[in-house]
Parts: C-alpha cells; structure tokens; sequence
C-alpha cells in the first residue's frame, strides 16, 4: 500500500492489543491513533493488520501510506492521479490556481475525503527532536500535512507509528496507543514461522523469550543465526552474561537496556554469517529510504554475479525485506529502519558514501527518464548526485527538476536551487535558468532580484540569431516590461514591450 508492504495473511498475535484499540479505532471513535514503541515490536504489522481489516469491513476505503523522507512534492506527486479522479471540475480548477504547494495539498485531501479514506505515516521518529519528541523544523510540513488529514470531515481514519509518544499542539486529535513487547504465547507463535535447528527445545524458546524480551525482530534475527551458523542457544547464552547496562541507566530502564544490548549482540553476530559483499550492500543501503526495485540492487551491488542469491540470504536473516510494487508490476526491496539504524554504527567510509550516492543518482535517473516519468525520482537523483559531490550531474537535473517544480508554483524551492547554480556558473549561466530564476523571484515579490535575473538573461541571449534564440529574447524583454510596469515606469515598460514585439 503506498510506499509500505503489508501482507494479508499471517498476523501473529497483538491479541490485547487488537482488542484494546481497534474497534473504537473501526468505530471512528478514536478514528485517529499513534502506535508507538521500541523498535522490532510490530507497530508497522499491527498498523497493515488495522488497515486490511478496516478495508475488509469498507471494501470501499482508501489507503494512503506514506513513509521517509515525507517530501510534499512526492506525496502531492502520489495523490495526483487519485484526486483527478475524484475531484469535481471546480475543486481541479482551484487546485490549478493555488501558489502554494501545502494549500494544494488541503484540496486534494479534500476531494479525496469524500469517500472513505486511511492515511498512514510510518516510521515519523526520522521527524523528530529525540529530545524533545516535537517535530524538527524540516520537518514542519510533515506534521502541518498530518494535521491537516485529521481535520479532514467524513470518513476519514489516521495511523501514525513511531518509536515515541509524540509531543505536538496540532496532532491533539491522535490517540496514543503504546505496544509493549509481544507476550511469550504471540511470540512461541511467531517462532512457528520459522525454522528452528532440532536441538532448540520448547524449554529453550522460552528462555529466549525471557532473554531477548517480546521483539519480533530479534526472534527473526536469532531464527536465522541458530539456523545457518554452527551457534547453539547455551554458547550465545553465555556470550550474553557479561554484558551489563551502563552505568547510570534507571532501574525501571535495565531490563530494557539489556534486552536491546543482547539484540544488538544478536544482530552483530548474524552479521559475520554476511560475505563481504552481501554487508557492503546493506551498508549502502542505509544511504536509500525508497523501496528500490532489483535494478537498483544491481547498481548497489560490487560483484559479477550471485546478487539473486545474497537476496535470498538477506530476506532469510529478515536483514531485507521485499514487497510488491503494484503500480510497477514489480518487486521492491529495502532494509528495516532497526537494520539500517544498527548498521550505522558502522557506517561507510566517506569515500564509499559518496560512491553508493553516486550510484543511486544514476539509478534514479535512469528511472525517471526510461521508466517511472515520477519527478520524485528525478529528486532523489539531484540530491543523491549533490550528497556525491557531482556538482555537474545535478546541476543537469536542474532544468526538469526546477521546471517541474515551477509549474507546481512552489517558486521558494525554485530560488533554492537555482540562485546557487546561477553564482556557480556566473557569466556561463544558460538563459532558461537566468529566466526562470526570474521568474520565480518575480512571483515572490522580489522585483529588483527578477530585474537582474531578467538582464542578464537578455545580455546573455543579446545577439540572437536562431529562431529559439529570438523567441527567448522576446520572452524576456517582455518580462522585463512586466517589472517596469509593476515599478509605475510606464515609459520603460512601453519601451521593453515594444522590443519584445520587434
């Protein structure tokens, strides 16, 4: 659904938790909830379990799924096609009209609301101040976006997740609901998923239990050493003895803190069962939040062959998870938050950061041109192109991308990019950037920066010669009339106008 992979059949347990919220959730209640707690107890599963359950009770519901990054564009971008399909012709021509990117948001939400509809934003710890557990001023948008989901009137239900209880004054509405870790039966049913050598004993699934606590995720993790390597529980059992929290750690707190030290322990020993290359990958792969199909796998991957089989590996270990892309007709592929988070205690050296940035920015290109024609994807290759260091490559990504996002009017994150690629090339700078740059500066009130966007676009197209040359003279003595018009020089503007006729 969206950006997030949910699966029908084989929800383990939550039992209490299901009873205790869902149906005043269903009900729309509480039509609005957090689900929070540590990470690797299931917030994500129980938040697709509650969607495909509400959609089986509302075959008529939609699902909205978002996950990091939240970018606006992107998730305007993602509702496009849904909302010309529900919106009245007024509603598309408002829509059109609007300067605002966020305010065009509201009219999409709107239209879409008016049948019954499920927002998810997964994973919003990535938004916020762990200090404070408020969202970070990037990151406004996001939770300006949320609540304005939950203002919405109808049939409108919201399932955040999270590691924390989120601290907001616009997200009042929201139900916080916390997930302990799982209880001993969810988990000995979860165990039954997987595969287990013959010597673990039923005895012995409850010591990990009450050794690793209720994480679905370190019970994969330790499914997967026990099985492929030549570990027993009694030897890892005693690798866990001398570990001991640190000092200061609450006295309610150790019992956690230890759990997750052994997880942790766990996971690094999964580790070492890695080739090389099969760590090199996930490594990379911390650098990407967007699903990627198996292309950009290959783009990631530093060996000739057997990436079919390191993706066997990973699945099985539940270091990589994959789903199904229905728009693509494709499956996707990317690492859990908890994976990449303990990885990045180890993170690449820069030279290897800036190498896999490098190759995403291809990969992404690649997809916008041939494949997707999302300008999402045209994004993630600027940006991933500019966290590389290959000014060239992105600044190639700025005719389209500035393009796009002019269209869209959002004229401030047109300045942000093209005001800086304007000072790098000084007197080389194309006329379509100085002109657009313009352009953007002019709808944002700033006329005397446009007027000298709008001269120096003229000197740099002054001895037109091609036909496209003399179109974009004319279009910018025009445009230099309209500054002069807006300034009362009515003289000037006459005299402009009268040029862009010639």
């Amino acid at each position: 659904i969206g950006e997030l992979a949910f699966t029908h059949e084989g929800f383990i347990g939550r039992r209490a938790a299901i009873r205790r919220h869902y149906r005043d959730w269903a009900a729309a209640k509480t039509p609005h909830l957090l689900l929070y707690g540590m990470g690797g107890v299931g917030k994500t599963a129980l938040a697709g379990h509650f969607s495909l359950r509400l959609r089986r009770e509302n075959p008529a519901l939609q699902i909205f799924a978002f996950a990091p990054p939240f970018d606006v564009a992107a998730i305007e971008e993602q509702l496009r096609l849904p909302f010309l399909q529900a919106a009245n012709k007024n509603q598309i021509e408002n829509w059109q009209i609007l300067d605002q990117a966020f305010d065009r948001l509201e009219v999409m939400l709107g239209a879409l609301a008016a049948r019954p509809t499920l927002f998810i934003f997964d994973n919003l710890e990535s938004c916020l101040d762990l200090a404070t557990r408020r969202f970070l001023p990037e990151h406004a948008a996001t939770e300006a976006l949320i609540a304005a989901t939950q203002r919405l009137s109808g049939a409108v239900w919201t399932l955040l997740t999270c590691r924390y209880a989120i601290v907001s004054d616009k997200l009042k509405n929201a139900a916080a609901a916390e997930l302990p870790e799982a209880s001993l039966g969810d988990i000995l049913r979860f165990m039954r998923q997987w595969s287990w050598p013959e010597t673990v004993t039923a005895e012995d699934k409850k010591a990990m239990y009450k050794t690793l606590g209720g994480n679905f995720r370190s019970i994969e993790w330790l499914s997967g050493l026990l099985t492929a390597a030549e570990e027993t529980w009694a030897r890892l059992q005693q690798k866990f003895v001398g570990l001991q929290p640190p000092v200061g750690t609450p006295a309610a707190a150790t019992q956690t803190v230890l759990e997750a030290m052994r997880r942790d322990l766990v996971f690094d020993e999964l580790l070492t069962l890695l080739t090389p290359a099969e760590k090199v990958l996930l490594q990379r792969l911390t650098l990407e939040p967007r699903p990627l199909i198996i292309d950009g796998l290959y783009a990631l991957w530093d060996e000739t062959g057997h990436l079919e089989t390191a993706i066997t590996h990973l699945n099985n270990y539940a270091l990589l998870e994959s789903a199904h892309a229905p728009h693509l007709a494709l499956a996707t592929y990317q690492i859990p938050p908890l994976v990449a988070e303990l990885l990045s205690r180890e993170p690449l050296t820069e030279a290897l950061q800036r190498d896999t940035h490098a190759r995403l920015g291809r990969y992404w290109r690649f997809a916008g041109e041939k494949f997707t024609r999302l300008i999402s994807d045209d994004l993630a290759a600027f940006e991933h192109f500019a966290l590389a260091g290959l000014q060239e490559e992105a600044d190639e990504m700025l005719e389209g991308l500035s393009g796009a996002f002019y269209r869209g009017q959002q004229f401030g994150r047109v300045v942000d990019w093209l005001l800086p690629y304007v000072q790098r090339r000084g007197e080389t700078t194309p006329w379509w950037a100085l002109n657009r740059l313009g352009l953007a500066l002019h709808y944002l009130g700033q006329i005397g920066s446009a007027l000298q966007c709008y001269l120096l676009a003229e000197k740099s197209i002054k001895s037109a010669k091609s036909k496209e040359e003399k179109r974009q003279l004319g279009t910018t003595l025009n445009n230099i009339s309209q500054i002069y018009d807006a300034r009362g020089d009515y003289g000037k503007a006459l005299e402009y106008l009268e040029k862009s006729l010639a």
